[in-house]
């Protein structure tokens, strides 16, 4: 009798056999396809980019400026980080500063490139100021350093008292100082001020004289005259009374300490239009020659 299970078990074995082939015939034709298939390149990391010193060395440059670049831009130093102002006297600090336009964290760039019209503004708005200078005392400060016109005499309009520049303006916006100190000057006060050319001609040669000698002086009245315009009349504290012209009053003024020793106790009227003589308020007293006296 034929035993089933060897057979079947014989069957089994072939079949075992048969695929155990196959499959190593897929094993090797499966790594015959791995071995002829083509390596993938390593990626490179540097391509493009500058590989020798000197391109090297040109990037770092580029990129070492740029970031100094920004970074000035943000740095405090390049900024109005504290704004003064200096030499004012009577112009007032915080209006000079306002009208400056100048403001907190503004380049330094800026103000310096737009400092003329800077200085126009505040001029415009501080007429006693003539001039402005932009100092950097440090990175943390800058400084308006102005000049202001030179106050010769004082005018009265309408009952107010004005002060009158040496540019012939009258300073019609008082500010606190001047409120303060109007009664402090010791400036001559001009009478007549309807016309401005003269007001000009006169602060001018005003300013030529010499402090001491115009703080003798009390009072000075434009002419009215039109055939004698540049005609001044001043009377002096002393209570002597001088004629003299606009043009010349100046260099002949400030002699009058000196005149006066000549005159002594005598009143009367020292007039300086064509050369300089006196005339004696008592009659009887002679005139006196000052101009040649004061040659000797």
């Amino acid at each position: 009798m034929p035993n089933i299970l060897e057979d079947e078990l014989d069957n089994v074995r072939q079949f075992n056999e048969q695929l155990e082939a196959e499959v190593n015939d897929v094993i090797t034709s499966n790594q015959r396809i791995v071995r002829n298939k083509p390596e993938k390149a390593p990626i490179n990391w540097t391509k493009g980019l500058p590989t020798g010193r000197v391109e090297l060395a040109s990037v770092t440059a580029v990129i070492f400026i740029f970031m100094w670049t920004f970074g000035w831009q943000l740095a405090p130093f390049n900024k109005v980080n504290h704004l003064t102002v200096s030499g004012n006297e009577i112009a007032e600090s915080e209006m000079v500063a306002y009208s400056s336009g100048i403001r907190s964290l503004d380049t330094i760039k800026n103000v310096m490139a737009n400092r003329e019209q800077i200085e126009k503004n505040i001029i415009q708005s501080n007429p006693i100021v003539s001039g402005v200078v932009f100092d950097r005392v440090n990175w943390k400060k800058m400084d308006i350093k102005v000049s202001e016109y030179h106050i010769v005499a004082i005018v009265e309009i309408e009952g107010e008292l004005y002060p009158l520049l040496e540019n012939g303006e009258i300073l019609v916006e008082s500010n606190k100082y001047l409120q303060e100190n109007m009664d402090r000057f010791n400036l001559p006060r001009i009478l007549n001020v309807e016309q401005k050319g003269k007001l000009v001609t006169v602060a001018t040669a005003l300013r030529r004289v010499e402090p001491d000698v115009l703080a003798l002086i009390d009072t000075i009245e434009l002419s009215k005259d039109l055939n004698r315009p540049n005609h001044l009349s001043m009377k002096m504290k002393d209570g002597m009374y001088v004629k003299a012209v606009a043009s010349t009053v100046a260099e002949k003024i400030n002699k009058y300490p000196a005149m006066k020793k000549i005159i002594g106790d005598q009143m009367g009227t020292v007039n300086l239009e064509v050369g300089a003589y006196f005339t004696p308020e008592t009659e009887g007293n002679n005139n006196i020659k000052l101009d040649a006296n004061l040659d000797n």
